[in-house]
């Protein structure tokens, strides 16, 4: 293993160990690849294609030269398509992607799955056997990981993404929103503790610019959007599966607002009057702050003179601090012993 390679993921190292077993494809399709590295060492005549959930990794994919498409569905897969699925840590979305991918395979073609072992992909082989009566055999395991290696043997149902969605109500002051959510959105189904605790307490302005920064089902910029239509109101996040759901619970309720996908603040344009967010720290089931760090650092530029920014953090979260590095003035609007909502200007 070369320097370079003793940095990735451990799933990207058990990957580039086996990157001869792919080499017999004519045409592979890489599913939601976790980081590019080991990619950028394929020398194999296979042609690579790439699809994946999440627009930072699309958008590096996309910038090393890769074949990339990113949509939270696959619609067709590239001529003689063999697939390479990453394992993800929602087993619903595991089940989803499955039944995704296998609809679109054909006979006598290889679908692998690498994932690590905490996230859950040790229940590929169950998962398989009960929803589509399949058998897994195991190619390799190390750095507590697992590749499994599936034969298609017949041709599986037509994938169907509404069967996939998840129908919610969240009732604020007396008004009932519609949330609609896919497996792998943040708090699929229910309203997690931490919006809650925003919703009620964000104060919004009479008009301008407001963005809902990370939206997952889109909760936060549909009730802004919801309590003064006057409002610009914008959602953005990297998840596709969570723009879909944006979109589909903005539909639901017969809300106009603006979707679309961003790195932070990658794709964004101009400036904002406000900024919310409830943002991710975690990418799977380690802790990244990558997403609220650069919010934060780069907020005030977005924002304009007299606009604010307010985002929703687990109360020992070093946010403060950070919000202070950052602005001048930051207070805490609310909180509850799990959760602080704090606000901050100039």
């Amino acid at each position: 293993m070369n320097s370079a390679a003793s940095t990735w993921l451990p799933v990207s190292q058990v990957i580039s160990r086996n990157l001869s077993v792919f080499e017999a494809s004519s045409s592979l399709l890489v599913v939601n690849a976790p980081e590019i590295g080991v990619w950028q060492q394929w020398s194999a005549d296979t042609v690579l294609h790439f699809f994946s959930q999440d627009f930072r990794v699309h958008s590096e994919l996309r910038l090393a030269g890769f074949q990339s498409h990113f949509a939270a569905v696959v619609n067709e897969l590239p001529d003689n398509a063999d697939v390479l699925l990453y394992w993800p840590k929602s087993k619903e979305l595991a089940r989803m992607l499955l039944s995704m991918l296998l609809s679109h395979m054909e006979t006598g073609r290889q679908l692998w799955i690498v994932g690590e072992h905490q996230e859950g992909v040790k229940s590929a082989a169950k998962i398989l056997l009960e929803d589509h009566e399949i058998e897994l055999s195991k190619l390799d395991n190390a750095r507590r990981c697992t590749l499994y290696r599936v034969t298609v043997d017949r041709a599986f149902p037509v994938f169907d993404i509404e069967t996939w969605l998840h129908y919610s109500s969240v009732v604020l002051d007396d008004t009932e929103l519609q949330v609609v959510s896919l497996p792998g959105v943040f708090s699929l189904g229910e309203l997690d503790e931490g919006t809650a605790l925003l919703l009620p307490n964000m104060k919004l302005p009479e008009q301008g610019r407001v963005l809902d920064f990370g939206c997952g089902a889109g909760i936060i910029g549909a009730v802004a959007k919801r309590r003064n239509p006057q409002l610009d109101v914008e959602l953005i996040d990297v998840s596709a599966l969570a723009l879909e759901s944006a979109k589909r619970t903005l539909a639901q309720n017969g809300i106009e607002a603006l979707v679309y996908p961003s790195n932070a603040w990658s794709d964004i344009e101009g400036r904002f009057k406000v900024v919310l967010s409830n943002p991710p720290f975690h990418t799977g089931i380690k802790t990244d702050y990558r997403a609220v760090t650069e919010l934060i650092a780069q907020a005030r530029k977005k924002i304009v003179y007299d606009g604010w920014l307010e985002v929703v953090a687990n109360a020992h979260l070093p946010y403060e601090g950070w919000l202070q590095e950052q602005f001048k003035r930051v207070a805490v609007v609310a909180e509850t012993t799990k959760f602080k909502v704090y606000s901050a200007r100039g």
